[in-house]
């Protein structure tokens, strides 16, 4: 009958963890146990790990070895293990200490609740003797003349007693409070805690993992031990990074200094110190990893609208359907790709978009001298990318995060302003950043300054290497903007030429909207985009014609995701209006006008040099019967 294999119990605790990759929520935990001494026979003996995570996932343990040993089997198992005599002790002499506690407490309070009494029965024989000086015995007493000099008695009486009650109420109301503090703390340790109450646990829930080895050892070993060295690594849940930015624009030299950091967490029990650090944006994937596959069919059929509400009689107060309110419209409205959370502060680029966070300190200038930070190595793989930081970090399992370096990111920003006048007649300062680096940009809160000023908390979307984000750097007072009240002007007939219809049924109102611009910089010229809206229609009967600029002046475009950029490069799935791939090409050599049809937007391209003023004017004309009434055409 072979021997029962040799068991060798390890603490976990006592092997640091040496190695980290922590993804967005998980972490891969890697401990070596170096240096271990098993006995140099031959046969199986089993290496029990106890104190691992209780995080930990079961199935993902691993264990690699190095030595004269052979890995045969991995089990890994929650057990419950009696707590040791040092435990029990510490538990019994928590309960010895309270309940001395409680002893002296209570004999405190006997000693106040004494004095109290005596006290209280001070000022009643205090109080009792002045009733009785001051309060006639009888008639005979009462009709009687006073004493000589008894005025002086009783003021100097009566201020005695004053006196000597006052101070009796202050030493009451001093033990009244007394007592209560006292029976908060009786009552605090009246109950015993959990540890030491009589459900209190007499073991302990562990997570241990036994590593079954087959040592190599010859019959002529005369070694009494062999070492072998073993790699545990195993997945814990209750661990997560999330990315967060600094981005700093220097307008004076037209350019950017990007801190790429991590917030990292965890509560697994165990604490990282001094580990190899690696993030990772790899994703758990579902179904098992399997690429998913089409399993049902996708069925059109024809579509039968409800039968209506029947109509609700009117309340008593009056329709109440009056009373909604529509969203009043922001500059968001006209700038597509734009979000509802998202605000000037993110604007989007044609792939990706910056947007809000926290605050941090101010930068003094552009060549303030800073910590020489080593930038994490990328290691980029088909589906992830993962960044180990260079140096050692330290992570403690307490559910707080802790910031650490990824990259400082030196990069070019060109700046630009846009307006909408109609919206907001102000002038914003955007700046164009393009990711150079070899970093993947993870959507996470950003801290953006212009210069030495704190601009905004914003919100950073991924961004891929070589794309391009634009982030909104705040209104900019050096460029004035002036949205003049719009030029209408109304005929009862409509020319041929107009509209290609002559008929006297209709009426045509001609709009022209005037907008003043001023760069007061008289030392630096500005590029502007200057966004306008005509109105749009679904309606045969309504025409809208722009008048100025003309149609050859444009480039019209069927939606902002059509556009090109200034490189004349076309975005992906860039579709012209008029379905011409020519009047696509045309388009970055139109004179800085497009019109975005699908919303009516009209954009200027403007260069202004330094103290110069312009005024851009554009018409437009609408036509429509006689017969019908026009909604939202003032707004």
């Amino acid at each position: 009958m072979p021997a029962p294999p040799h068991t060798v119990t390890v603490d976990a605790a006592k092997y640091p963890i040496n190695k980290v990759t922590v993804y967005q929520d998980r972490a891969e935990v890697k401990r070596t146990l170096a240096a271990l001494a098993l006995p140099c026979r031959q046969g199986a003996c089993v290496v029990r790990v106890r104190g691992i995570s209780d995080a930990v996932d079961s199935d993902s343990i691993r264990v690699d070895g190095r030595g004269d040993a052979v890995i045969v089997d991995v089990v890994a198992k929650e057990v419950y293990e009696s707590l040791d005599d040092e435990v029990l002790s510490a538990r019994a002499q928590a309960t010895k200490d309270r309940k001395a506690k409680l002893a002296e407490i209570d004999r405190q309070l006997e000693d106040l609740h004494l004095d109290q009494t005596l006290l209280t029965d001070q000022a009643q024989v205090i109080t009792n003797y002045a009733k009785a000086v001051t309060t006639p015995t009888s008639a005979k007493d009462a009709s009687a003349q006073p004493l000589q000099g008894a005025d002086v008695f009783f003021g100097s009486f009566v201020g005695q007693y004053a006196n000597a009650l006052a101070e009796i109420k202050r030493k009451l109301l001093t033990i009244e409070r007394d007592i209560k503090v006292k029976n908060c703390e009786r009552d605090a340790l009246a109950e015993p805690s959990d540890a030491e109450g009589t459900y209190a646990p007499t073991s302990s829930r562990i997570q241990v993992v036994e590593v079954t080895l087959e040592t190599k050892v010859t019959g002529d070993s005369k070694d009494e031990t062999l070492e072998v060295d073993l790699d545990i690594t195993y997945i814990v849940h209750r661990a997560s990074w999330t990315p967060l930015y600094d981005l700093r624009v220097f307008s004076q030299s037209d350019s950017t200094k990007l801190t790429y950091a991590a917030n990292v967490q965890q509560s697994t029990g165990e604490d990282w110190a001094d580990v190899e650090l690696t993030l990772s944006t790899a994703k758990v994937a579902r179904s098992h990893g399997e690429a998913p596959a089409y399993k049902t069919r996708w069925t059109l059929a024809a579509y039968r609208p409800r039968p209506p509400m029947p109509k609700m009689p009117k309340s008593a107060f009056g329709d109440i359907s009056r009373f909604r309110s529509a969203r009043p419209p922001t500059a968001r409205d006209m700038l597509p790709g734009v979000s509802e959370r998202e605000g000037f502060g993110a604007v989007l680029a044609s792939i990706v978009g910056l947007g809000g966070s926290s605050e941090s300190d101010d930068e003094d200038d552009d060549n303030d001298d800073q910590f020489q930070t080593t930038a994490a190595e990328v290691a980029a793989g088909l589906t992830a990318t993962a960044y180990r930081i260079p140096s050692a970090a330290t992570i403690p399992s307490d559910d707080s995060q802790h910031r650490v370096t990824v990259a400082l990111l030196d990069l070019p920003a060109t700046l630009e302003h846009t307006a909408c006048p109609k919206l907001d007649p102000t002038a914003y300062l955007t700046a164009q950043i393009t990711n150079k680096s070899a970093y993947t940009w993870i959507a996470g809160p950003a801290n953006v300054f212009l210069d030495r000023a704190f601009v905004a908390k914003s919100r950073l979307s991924m961004v891929l290497p070589g794309a391009k984000l634009i982030t909104s750097l705040g209104p900019d007072p050096a460029v004035a903007v002036q949205y003049r009240p719009v030029e209408k002007f109304t005929e009862s007939r409509v020319s041929a030429g107009l509209f290609t219809s002559s008929a006297s049924d209709r009426t045509a109102i001609t709009y022209t909207q005037r907008t003043v611009l001023e760069n007061k910089n008289t030392t630096k010229a500005v590029t502007l985009t200057l966004a306008d809206q005509i109105p749009t229609t679904t309606s045969s009967d309504i025409v809208v014609t722009l008048l100025d600029p003309a149609e050859k002046q444009i480039a019209k475009l069927a939606s902002r995701d059509a556009a090109v950029d200034t490189d004349g490069v076309k975005a992906a799935g860039a579709v012209p209006a008029n379905g011409s791939n020519a009047s696509l090409n045309r388009a970055p050599r139109a004179p800085n006008v497009v019109l975005y049809e699908d919303l009516g937007i009209v954009e200027w391209k403007i260069e202004l040099k330094p103290g110069e003023k312009r005024e851009v004017a554009f018409k437009y004309a609408v036509s429509y019967p006689k017969r019908i009434t026009i909604e939202g055409l003032d707004g």
